[in-house]
């Protein structure tokens, strides 16, 4: 049991960091797009709160933040 604790812990770790570096490119392209980029204030802010681990990431927030968000 403790090696599934063990692999669904570093899953779950990746999935965070996968998200923080998803949300560090929206913003350098909301960064480089300027006046242009289509990011509210909302998302730039939550864009941000992720980052800067202001907020508890977990497996819904992921889907939420995917599902919300393009990475185009």
């Amino acid at each position: 049991m403790t090696t599934t604790k063990t692999h669904n812990t570093m899953n779950s770790d990746q999935i965070k960091a996968d998200l923080i570096k998803a949300a560090q490119a929206k913003l350098n392209a909301h960064s480089t797009q300027g006046r242009n980029s289509r990011l509210s204030i909302i998302e730039v802010a939550q864009l941000r709160d992720i980052v800067a681990g202001n907020v508890e990431l977990n497996s819904n927030y992921n889907g939420q933040f995917f599902g919300l968000h393009s990475l185009n």
